[in-house]
């Protein structure tokens, strides 16, 4: 993950990549949990675009990250093997409650859950 922090518009920018080992048999979605803030700006599995859901209302399906909200990606098409998972999104920090996250002015801590 490059997280960078850009204190006057309270917002980070997160590029992530992720290696997968697909085997045949597995669910065909991925569920990870990202900020109801999240603006989505791309996932890709092997540099190609995927399908996915972002629902940004509702309630956390976490109870110790009340502002996590799931991510769906599509993995239908992922033959058996390694593949690369990667996200890009911005995320306003601006209105967070601090709750499952610790971030001031000059320090961040992120963390990736997925199931």
């Amino acid at each position: 993950m490059t997280p960078r922090y850009r204190s006057a518009r309270q917002s980070i920018r997160v590029t992530m990549t992720v290696t997968l080992n697909h085997r045949s048999g597995d669910s065909d979605t991925l569920q990870f949990l990202l900020n109801k803030n999240a603006q989505i700006s791309q996932i890709m599995v092997d540099k190609q675009p995927v399908g996915f859901v972002f629902d940004s209302s509702g309630r956390s399906p976490n109870r110790y990250l009340p502002d996590a909200r799931t991510l769906v990606v599509n993995s239908t098409s992922l033959p058996p093997g390694a593949h690369q998972l990667t996200f890009a999104y911005d995320c306003y920090l601006g209105n967070m409650s601090k709750a499952g996250c610790a971030f001031t002015s000059d320090y961040i801590e992120l963390n990736a859950y997925g199931t």
